[in-house]
């Protein structure tokens, strides 16, 4: 049975990522230091729920990659189904809401094919990594320890570092790899059994008070548009060390089973999917909400989240049926993989 703990968090990274987008998206933050950005209320406190949160995509692909992704067709399927119909439900409300302003072919073709879409580049990553995680995982067990650091070392230039010299934050896909990489390493080599709850703390604290500091002074100094974009970029050392730090502490807690929560919670990627799907639309609204009443919107984004998860929950229960037909059908042996 999974650690309920684990499940807790992935939780929690989803809220935080959810946050993220509301404030890049529906706040504009996306625009921060140029001329159409206009200074919101709370500007200092929204500036440090970004900081904030900006582990938790690295930490949610790093937890991946330490527990390792087990390919199965029917997970594989699960996810077709879900990004089609997830982005099917968004286009229909965009369009209705925006008076058939999104009714357009590129747009369709979106809702066709929304994990060969660049708007969903988390979900074309982490696809694309769970159709390679048997070749993935298998090949690292052949890899010395020196010869595995060397080739986090080259993932990182091309994915974090690399990117940068062209006026980028960071290689997408590339960046989701490094990061399982870097979670297979930290299992393989017991990594994280070495970093105690202490160190786990100051990995967190330290990093997010790096960050946010780094923020203040890009302002002070006039270098407004940096703060979110090369500040908090997800390949940013402390940002990883921040996703190291929480993850390796939540580890060591005392593990929880509960059946029960985790049955509604591995549904969390469904936040991800739907909330995405409907986009500005939905983050606009949480904005006004933010703006107006804090604890409100924290409410709301729990609220959110959990709805979510129990749509996603009747969802499967609905297609497991046609899901399964269809592995029969198409002979498709789960156990040889």
């Amino acid at each position: 049975m999974r650690n309920t703990n684990i499940e807790i968090l992935r939780f929690l990274l989803m809220m935080l990522i959810l946050i993220q987008h509301i404030l890049i998206w529906g706040e504009n933050f996306v625009y921060v230091g140029s001329s159409s950005f206009q200074i919101p209320p709370n500007y200092y406190y929204k500036l440090f729920l970004l900081s904030f949160s900006s582990f938790a995509v690295g930490c949610f692909m790093l937890m991946s990659g330490f527990f390792g992704i087990k390919f199965k067709y029917s997970t594989l399927l699960n996810f077709i189904f879900q990004a089609f119909v997830y982005a099917l439900l968004g286009y229909c409300v965009q369009v209705n809401c925006c008076n058939g302003k999104f009714f357009d072919f590129k747009s369709i073709l979106v809702v066709l094919f929304p994990i060969s879409s660049s708007n969903r580049w988390f979900l074309t990553g982490y696809v694309f990594i769970m159709i390679l995680s048997p070749l993935i995982n298998k090949g690292l067990e052949f890899l010395s320890k020196r010869n595995f650091f060397i080739l986090l070392a080259i993932m990182y230039y091309y994915t974090c570092i690399g990117p940068e010299f062209y006026g980028s934050f960071y290689n997408g896909s590339g960046y989701l790899m490094f990061l399982y990489l870097l979670g297979r390493y930290l299992n393989q080599y017991n990594i994280i059994e070495k970093i105690n709850k202490s160190k786990s703390i100051l990995l967190f604290v330290s990093g997010n008070l790096f960050c946010f500091l780094l923020i203040l002074f890009a302002h002070v100094v006039g270098k407004s548009q940096l703060s979110f974009f090369r500040i908090c970029a997800y390949g940013n050392p402390w940002v990883i060390c921040m996703a190291i730090g929480i993850f390796s502490y939540v580890l060591k807690l005392r593990p929880l089973k509960k059946e029960s929560v985790n049955t509604i919670l591995k549904h969390t990627f469904a936040i991800y999917l739907i909330t995405e799907s409907l986009g500005k639309i939905l983050y606009e609204k949480l904005v006004h909400i933010l703006n107006s009443n804090i604890l409100l919107f924290f409410v709301l984004i729990v609220i959110i989240g959990f709805t979510c998860m129990v749509i996603d929950y009747l969802l499967l229960r609905l297609y497991s049926p046609l899901r399964n037909a269809i592995i029969i059908k198409l002979r498709l042996n789960e156990s040889k993989i």
